[in-house]
């Protein structure tokens, strides 16, 4: 097994199930086991990995949009997106941060400076583009909208119309729809936990940063912040902390584990919450303290699961196993971002909203 020694920033599963993995320093494919490959010529410093309607698969990275012809790769530019000069160029203009394909087959594309839409490999103007914005992520729903996490606010667009504005001023930190079409959104700053519904918005909970949030398959919503576990059910919201079995407060990821079982991932290790309790005896002594970034069981019932800084685990029936570094690269005991099947019921980006983002500012 294989995996870079840098931070992981994006995970693709495609239609015939080959896993893309993007880091700081290389992208890689997993087509069976545990076996990684390196992508000769591949970009580096991939943030957003999506495949389209017609199996191509595009890449978002810090040198530009990239889309994958057989073994090559073609670079697309804007003048919103322009070529970086250099690699050691600044990185404003030529980031790309999130990928979403569209009902007609097209791509908006989140970039460093504005939201991009393509149609055919051709950029377009659809009077929709939003214009000298830092556009974090991108929010697909079940009825064909798009929801836009930038940098200043939260922005909406239903159908052919317009995105307006739903909030201003304040970083969406993460974002998630849930089965009822609602989307949920923590902020970045202390605004907290905010619900919207038809564009119209209402404070949730307003007592820190919210780091992640998760509905689970019995309706309630759970989010993580700096100040511990939280459940909303029925209205209310139950605060879970050190005393009742969380290693540290900050809480960096929340993903669904078998039946009723959630997986929580801390900056000082990864619990378990049982369905009644949160539970730390399923968890390997090795992992203790680890500060987890990301984590999401796939369908074989394996996982994934990373740490801020870099490197890998999984974790099957009790068994942890490490995904080590490729020859003359550096080991690590860490790992930046969880391997996930994505979420085909939300068509949304869950990893976004999960862990360990705080490099979301303008460089």
């Amino acid at each position: 097994p294989a995996v870079s020694g840098k931070a992981v920033r994006a995970i693709c599963e495609d239609t015939a199930g080959t896993i893309w993995i993007g880091t700081e320093k290389a992208t890689y494919v997993r087509r069976v086991g545990l076996d990684f490959e390196i992508l000769e010529d591949a970009p580096t410093n991939v943030r957003a990995i999506c495949e389209d309607q017609s199996g191509t698969l595009w890449f978002g990275s810090h040198f530009g949009l990239f889309r994958r012809q057989g073994t090559k790769y073609e670079q697309f530019t804007h003048e919103r997106l322009p070529a970086r000069a250099s690699p050691r160029a600044s990185v404003p203009q030529t980031r790309v941060n999130a990928i979403v394909v569209d009902d007609d087959g097209g791509l908006w594309i989140g970039a460093n400076r504005a939201l991009l839409h393509m149609q055919d490999g051709q950029f377009t103007s659809r009077g929709r583009e939003l214009d000298s914005q830092q556009i974090y992520d991108i929010v697909r729903t079940r009825n064909g909208g798009l929801y836009v996490a930038a940098r200043f606010g939260l922005y909406r667009s239903v159908g052919e119309g317009p995105f307006k504005e739903v909030s201003s001023k304040e970083s969406a930190f993460c974002v998630m729809e849930d089965r009822e079409g609602s989307l949920w959104v923590g902020h970045g700053d202390n605004r907290g936990l905010h619900y919207y519904r038809n564009s119209h918005a209402k404070a949730v909970w307003t007592e820190a940063r919210v780091r992640c949030v998760h509905e689970d398959s019995e309706g309630d919503v759970w989010f993580g912040s700096v100040s511990g576990l939280h459940r909303l059910r029925d209205g209310v919201v139950t605060d879970y902390g050190l005393d009742d079995g969380l290693p540290d407060p900050r809480v960096q990821t929340i993903v669904p584990g078998p039946g009723r079982t959630l997986w929580i991932g801390t900056a000082k290790g990864l619990v378990q919450w049982s369905g009644t309790a949160i539970v730390s005896d399923t968890i390997p002594t090795t992992l203790a303290g680890m500060n987890i970034g990301a984590a999401l069981e796939d369908s074989a019932g394996v996982l994934w699961f990373s740490l801020v800084t870099s490197g890998g685990f999984t974790l099957k029936d009790g068994a942890l196993s490490e995904l080590q570094a490729f020859p003359g690269e550096r080991t690590t005991t860490a790992l930046r971002q969880a391997l996930t099947e994505k979420q085909k019921v939300e068509e949304c980006r869950i990893e976004c909203s999960c862990g360990g983002q705080d490099d979301r500012t303008l460089v």
